[in-house]
């Protein structure tokens, strides 16, 4: 009996529940993982259903958080963020907007029949720059009505800032309209990521360390910091993420972190981790013999995650979420994730409640152990004929003896 109790599996229960949006034209459809939403939702998903009027569950897939890459190439214009002609040069300084390396730029420049020698560098600050190609000749220029297409072609390469510099010798500087990139298009290429409500945070600095406290409003999905330094103004230190506080730095420094990563003034304070969705968390940066790094702020941000499914005009849906024992559903739908578009509607969802469960029973998980009740009757009443028979075997012994 003992054995066929520890045997019954923990059943999942759903907390919360959301309404969805009307339907209005039957078709695959979108719902965004905001940051009030992953408060109670798994780091995986895993916990996350959609449901009919009758209950029954809704097939649907993850979308990845930065969307599907094109193989068609498409034309972006880049943003100048210096412009100086000087007595015999050019200089350009591009800024790069994304997180994705960079190849093939092109200059549009205002019709001429021009050669002219350039050379490209890279940089993440504006003030320390690395080449990446010298010598470069700008010549045979692509024309097309009143403009003229002049390709700078370099292996793709990450920086936050790229420099281009024409020699002009003794002839004109030209009239460059703009710097365009060539890449694979991304529906949502600047969107990777989801801006999180405010976060506070404190920091105690002691001898070689600085232990940072970074406290959410909620359990929200992180997968980005953003920390701000105003001093000191060159540093570059290693900083390691804790899920939780061990009572001390010195036993903080015996433990495993979540992650470890690199805080520089090289970089544009941006820094990805593995996805936690911790109230609070902490930071442990290594000081060394420099002084503690005076913090401006700090941010907290989640990758940009949908769900999508296949929903009927007409008909209501909701949202089930919030449970710690639910696995991740298997879908037919995976199988077919190539059919579905690259632009699908987005539909919103009402206010987050607790769900009643006098009210609302929802079976959470397939239940394929349906005989364990019958066979547990089963064995008790055996028991208790067992018990019977022996008791009377019992009482007849001892009649026996009280005759003899």
């Amino acid at each position: 009996m003992f054995a066929l109790l520890l045997s019954w599996p923990a059943v999942a229960q759903f907390q919360r529940t959301c309404t969805l949006d009307s339907v209005s034209a039957s078709g695959f459809y979108s719902i965004l993982i905001s940051p009030e939403l992953s408060a109670f939702v798994k780091t995986d998903l895993s916990d996350l259903r959609i449901v009919n009027e009758k209950d029954q569950w809704i097939p649907h897939i993850i979308n990845p958080p930065w969307g599907k890459t094109s193989h068609d190439y498409v034309y972006f214009e880049m943003p100048i963020a210096r412009r100086e002609n000087t007595h015999s040069q050019t200089i350009l300084i591009i800024r790069n907007n994304s997180d994705n390396k960079l190849s093939n730029l092109f200059l549009s420049v205002k019709n001429a029949t021009i050669s002219r020698f350039a050379s490209l560098s890279g940089g993440d600050d504006q003030v320390n720059w690395y080449s990446i190609t010298d010598s470069l000749l700008l010549k045979d220029p692509d024309i097309s009505d009143d403009k003229t297409l002049l390709k700078i072609f370099f292996s793709p390469v990450h920086y936050n800032y790229y420099r281009i510099i024409i020699s002009n010798g003794k002839n004109d500087p030209l009239n460059i309209l703009q710097v365009i990139n060539e890449g694979p298009a991304l529906p949502e290429k600047f969107e990777r990521f989801i801006i999180n409500p405010k976060s506070a945070f404190n920091q105690l600095d002691s001898v070689g360390y600085s232990l940072i406290k970074i406290e959410n409003e909620n359990n929200f999905h992180v997968s980005k910091l953003n920390i701000h330094v105003s001093s000191p103004k060159y540093f570059e230190r290693l900083a390691r993420l804790f899920s939780s506080y061990a009572g001390s730095i010195h036993e903080m420094l015996r433990k495993a972190s979540n992650t470890d990563f690199i805080i520089t003034s090289n970089s544009s304070g941006e820094y990805n981790i593995p996805t936690i969705n911790n109230r609070v968390f902490y930071l442990l940066v290594e000081n060394k013999d420099n002084p503690p790094l005076q913090i401006k702020s700090i941010t907290t941000e989640q990758d940009k995650k949908k769900i999508i499914a296949w929903l009927d005009k007409g008909k209501k849906y909701r949202l089930l979420f919030n449970d710690s024992l639910a696995q991740a559903p298997d879908y037919d739908l995976q199988q077919f994730s190539g059919r579905i578009p690259n632009s699908v509607p987005i539909l919103g969802i009402g206010r987050i409640e607790v769900i009643n469960e006098t009210k609302m029973k929802v079976n959470t998980e397939k239940n394929h152990m349906w005989w364990i009740w019958p066979t547990l009757a089963a064995v008790i009443l055996l028991l208790g004929y067992f018990t019977l028979s022996l008791t009377r075997d019992v009482n007849k012994q001892k009649k026996r003896a009280d005759t003899l």
